[in-house]
């Protein structure tokens, strides 16, 4: 999971299954010929997506999408589609969950760094 803020990142695709969260600020999404402010979605593997935020925390997970639970979540959620917007009640426990492990980071704050946001981090990952 990477935590972070001011996230822009242009179109892309890759091969992971994507759950975006806003903690904070709804982000601004742009998929399948729709495009607005969403405060949570889940996009399938290898589909073309833009997401942007300039102030609030983002919590995004990746996921590959062999994985049994990756697989769960496209057949219950994606039916083919690109992306689903992720429903204001799911929202709530999601958060609740992220608000926990954070309240917790004694046990992984060596990996946790605030201040990378996960634009940078994926350059830093690519080098």
């Amino acid at each position: 999971m990477i935590i972070g803020r001011e996230i822009d990142a242009n179109q892309h695709s890759h091969h992971a299954l994507q759950i975006s969260i806003a903690l904070d600020e709804a982000f601004h999404f742009e998929c399948d010929g729709a495009s607005g402010d969403f405060n949570g979605v889940i996009v399938a593997p290898n589909i073309s997506h833009s997401l942007s935020a300039k102030s609030g925390r983002q919590a995004l997970l990746l996921l590959d999408p062999e994985h049994y639970q990756a697989q769960e979540i496209i057949t219950r959620w994606l039916n083919k589609d690109g992306f689903y917007e992720i429903e204001a009640e799911t929202l709530v426990q999601l958060r609740r969950h992220i608000d926990a492990l954070l309240a917790n980071t004694q046990h992984w704050k060596p990996w946790f760094q605030p201040t990378l946001t996960p634009t940078r981090w994926m350059h830093a990952y690519k080098r």
